[in-house]
């Protein structure tokens, strides 16, 4: 996800310190819904990632 993100905000003309929080909480927030929207509520995903199966 960083390098995704990363290689299309580097481009731009924003300040370093921008660029280094758009990059930060970009990740963070597309990790989490990938997370809480993909592997959290399925069962074969939870076993993939090692996670208790929900019964």
């Amino acid at each position: 996800m960083i390098i995704v993100i990363g290689y299309y905000f580097c481009q731009w003309e924003w300040s370093i310190g921008l660029k280094y929080w758009t990059i930060a909480l970009g990740t963070l927030g597309i990790c989490l819904g990938i997370y809480f929207g993909m592997i959290r509520p399925m069962n074969w995903t939870r076993y993939l990632f090692g996670m208790k199966v929900k019964k």
